[in-house]
């Protein structure tokens, strides 16, 4: 898109360039225009142009940046299953799907995972990350998640909660990234199975990878485009 904007800023120049030159053309022959000389410089088109430059060169992408930093920004995932997951209607239906297989407990662990990663509180993030640890990752749990190393993993969180100052910094957002990998993971063959039997878990499939390839391709290095020395400045 900057590039797109760059050849666009060169090709209004062109025009300005080619309409200035002639007017300067016509005050070094017309008998008139060399009189009014005395009154108007003609090294004012040189000036005019240079204040058109900066306009089309500096001020219009600062307007073109305060424009696209006020369009609202799509939420990118960082897989299908996590976009599945974030949108309430296929959360619901993928949840009842897990429910059904008795493998509810993943799904619910993100659920609440969402929830600690909102906490804006020091107190409620701690209190919430203590949740999720009692629920899920204590053996004999009604809730208890599928993971080989879970009391390693559970005896690391509970060290980091009970050792971070709190009066100073909250808990860490990727606290529990090592729990959620292994979670999704185990997520993703029932999620596979319900995509094969729900059209509307397909479609949003279907739309998040079509996106993909879409912001993938938009993401692609352009070559920098090469402009001359301009024109007017060749008088």
């Amino acid at each position: 898109m900057t590039t797109w904007f760059i050849k666009t800023e060169a090709l209004y120049l062109i025009p300005i360039q080619a309409f200035l030159i002639v007017i300067f053309l016509v005050t070094e022959f017309v008998d008139i225009f060399i009189i009014l000389d005395r009154v108007v410089p003609d090294g004012m088109i040189l000036t005019s142009y240079s204040g058109i430059e900066v306009f089309v060169t500096i001020f219009l992408p600062i307007c073109y940046s305060i424009f696209q930093d006020e369009k609202p920004k799509a939420i990118i995932y960082d897989t299908e299953l996590e976009m599945i997951l974030s949108n309430k209607e296929s959360f619901e239906i993928f949840l009842d799907h897990c429910r059904r297989s008795f493998c509810a407990e993943g799904v619910l662990f993100y659920k609440d995972l969402e929830k600690y990663k909102h906490c804006q509180s020091n107190t409620r993030r701690r209190d919430m990350a203590l949740h999720i640890v009692q629920c899920y990752l204590i053996q004999g749990s009604p809730q208890e998640l599928n993971i080989g190393n879970i009391e390693s993993l559970r005896e690391e969180i509970l060290f980091v909660i009970h050792t971070n100052n709190y009066a100073v910094q909250m808990l860490p957002d990727k606290l529990f990234d090592g729990v959620k990998s292994v979670t999704l993971s185990n997520l993703i063959d029932s999620y596979e199975r319900l995509k094969r039997q729900n059209p509307k878990i397909k479609k949003l499939s279907n739309d998040w990878k079509e996106q993909q390839v879409l912001s993938s391709y938009s993401a692609r290095p352009q070559s920098p485009v090469t402009e001359g020395p301009p024109l007017i400045n060749q008088l």
